[in-house]
């Protein structure tokens, strides 16, 4: 065999074996069809006992059950712990750092220092690079989409039937279902493992027992439980090591 043969075909190899190593970084493994999923978004708002909360619902989800918890920054500062209180199966991502809508101040600084100063007590706390957020009550309007690129962030889940992730440079809308709190019937969520996921909502303002019941119902019922990077396709939370 000539040697520029030899060359390209380790060359070859060797691209191969890059492609391998790095492309589990960004993308997520298909869901499996054969089981019902929902995605499970729990909200830490700072009202009540985070820290119990956290640690009660975190200790039952443990260290393989995928889930996605959303914090206000001013909690996370109050308790950095609260953020570890998760498994590395759990998506970590940012409300705003006070609990109030961003559309408190009609500046748009103070807006987007919302943002950051939220992502950073979550990213500071955990040692991550949290690349989603959520509005606090779902209040927005057109310049999220600048403050979010400047954030950092790639997923926005502040909507009740759709998210926007960043797609080559862009948000673009995806459908969404939600199901707000534990007062809903299991039995009317969709069984079939080929329907689009819906996202269970789940907050800090109902008990730990309560939410604990509600993801026993679940596991009961044959759900499997999804994170937010599931749902986009793609890894939100850069993990330092």
């Amino acid at each position: 065999m000539k040697l520029s043969h030899v060359a390209t075909i380790t060359t070859a190899l060797v691209i191969i074996v890059g492609i391998c190593l790095i492309s589990p970084m960004f993308f997520r493994e298909p869901i499996p069809k054969n089981q019902p999923h929902v995605a499970l978004f729990l909200y830490v708002t700072g009202e009540g006992n985070s820290t119990s909360w956290c640690q009660e619902v975190g200790s039952y989800l443990g260290a393989e059950t995928k889930a996605t918890v959303f914090f206000i920054g001013t909690a996370v500062d109050e308790n950095p712990k609260i953020v570890t209180s998760f498994g590395p199966h759990v998506d970590l991502g940012s409300l705003t750092y006070h609990y109030q809508s961003i559309l408190s101040s009609d500046d748009y600084t103070a807006q987007l220092l919302e943002i950051q100063e939220g992502k950073m007590a979550v990213d500071a706390a955990a040692n991550v690079d949290s690349k989603l957020f959520a509005a606090p009550f779902g209040i927005v309007n057109n310049d999220i989409f600048s403050q979010l690129k400047r954030s950092g962030i790639t997923a926005d889940f502040s909507y009740t039937d759709h998210y926007n992730k960043l797609w080559n440079g862009t948000f673009i809308t995806m459908p969404l279902k939600f199901v707000e709190g534990v007062n809903f019937n299991v039995g009317d969520l969709p069984k079939d493992a080929g329907d689009p996921p819906t996202v269970v909502v789940l907050r800090s303002t109902s008990s730990s027992a309560q939410v604990i019941q509600t993801l026993q119902e679940l596991k009961g019922a044959g759900f499997g439980f999804l994170s937010a990077s599931d749902i986009v396709g793609f890894d939100l939370v850069g993990r330092g090591s």
